[in-house]
């Protein structure tokens, strides 16, 4: 993969940024469209926007297992 550009076309990965994220594309395809070199520096970058907490992480794995023992 080439490396990202630089100067102002460098101001609209943001926004791409959060428009992936808010349609919910996978962390690692995500990785790929911003030509992050490891899923960390996506992570780092971007991980405060990604939505989700421990809380919800949880309450998805219980409905989850709710849901197989039914």
């Amino acid at each position: 993969m080439s490396p990202a550009p630089e100067g102002p076309v460098l101001t609209v990965f943001p926004l791409l940024a959060s428009l992936l994220i808010d349609a919910g594309v996978n962390p690692k395809a995500f990785q790929g469209f911003m030509g992050h070199a490891t899923i960390e520096e996506t992570f780092s970058r971007y991980g405060h926007l990604m939505p989700g907490t421990r809380n919800q992480a949880r309450e998805l794995v219980d409905a989850y297992m709710d849901a197989a023992a039914a």
